[in-house]
């Protein structure tokens, strides 16, 4: 009994009669590259404050050298008025001196 029942119960599935499942393949997905900035916004606006920075220490510092130039220029312009000046007549000490009382 068991031998003929085995084969009655026995089930065939076919595509006409069933459905098949047909395996699937998981395969790589290759979509566009996505750029990522290399420096934040942040880090952008620290950097162009930092740089603004720098050329205004320049600018303050060529405006520094020039007026110490001009300031030279003037005393040596000063000192050259006054031995044109004093050569005719009489000699002034640039030293203080202190009263006599």
């Amino acid at each position: 009994m068991s031998g003929a029942d085995d084969e009655l119960m026995k089930e065939v599935i076919y595509p006409q009669s069933g459905m098949l499942f047909k395996e699937e393949i998981i395969g790589p997905i290759f979509c566009k590259p996505k750029l990522i900035p290399l420096k934040s916004v942040t880090l952008e606006k620290l950097e162009s404050m930092q740089q603004e920075g720098l050329e205004k220490m320049k600018q303050m510092e060529a405006q520094r050298i020039e007026m110490e130039k001009q300031e030279a220029e003037d005393i040596a312009a000063a000192d050259a008025k006054a031995v044109e000046g004093g050569e005719g007549g009489a000699k002034r000490t640039d030293i203080w001196a202190a009263d006599e009382s």
